[in-house]
């Protein structure tokens, strides 16, 4: 397993030990810090030059800035790609509440999986939205088989995300 912390969970160290191991080639790439859900997007009425009103959605600031993090970082490593499809798999090392003693990371400022997972996939694949100058992967379409958790770090390890791309055949 490339990870050198177990963390005592038989899904993590067997299931993903297990297919790190039967894959052609893996990409392991680590972003230090809290892992932080998706945002939902916002709106707001704004007055055009003829007057009227409409609705415009945007992306919180947050969400711009945890994405450009991520793809920065992903470009930092210098991403090998290859054609879909694709099968990844992403693990979110969660801070603890410093106020409540819990078992998983399951309160809301953990965020739920769903969102954790879509702001790692917007920042890495391919969107129109905004144009990233280098897309690192193609659509995120393209992928067929996804293995993610959430948990709270092990003596020594610190909050981050690891993502996997991983090739088989």
């Amino acid at each position: 397993m490339n990870e050198t912390f177990l963390s005592g969970d038989f899904f993590e160290d067997v299931v993903l030990d297990s297919l790190l191991r039967g894959a052609s080639a893996v990409q392991h790439f680590f972003f230090v810090g809290r892992p932080a859900p998706l945002a939902r997007q916002r709106s707001a009425v704004i007055k055009g030059l003829n007057g009227k009103q409409r609705v415009i959605a945007f992306s919180p600031k947050q969400n711009v800035f945890n994405k450009n993090r991520i793809y920065a970082a992903c470009l930092e490593a210098t991403p090998v790609r290859w054609p879909p499809p694709y099968t990844i798999a992403v693990k979110f090392i969660c801070e603890p509440l410093k106020t409540v003693k819990e078992e998983y990371p399951v309160s809301s400022s953990h965020g739920d999986l769903d969102n954790l997972e879509k702001l790692i996939l917007d920042a890495i694949f391919f969107d129109k939205r905004p144009k990233r100058p280098i897309p690192i992967f193609q659509d995120d379409r393209y992928i067929v088989n996804v293995l993610k958790f959430k948990r709270f770090p092990v003596a020594g390890e610190q909050p981050g995300i690891h993502f996997w791309m991983i090739k088989h055949g």
